[in-house]
C-alpha cells in the first residue's frame, strides 16, 4: 500500500461521511487526521 492508496481511501471515507454530516467538512477533516495519525477521538 503506497501513499496514493492511503490518500484515495481517505477521500472515499471523507466523501461518504460528508453525505451524512452535511456542512461540517472542517470537522470531518480533523477527525480523519486524528484517526489516520493514530490518535484517539473522544
Amino acid at each position: 500500500m503506497n501513499t496514493k492508496d492511503i490518500y484515495d481511501i481517505g477521500q472515499r471515507i471523507r466523501q461518504n461521511v460528508l453525505k451524512v454530516i452535511v456542512g461540517k467538512a472542517d470537522v470531518v477533516d480533523l477527525l480523519l487526521v486524528a484517526l489516520f495519525g493514530g490518535g484517539s477521538v473522544a
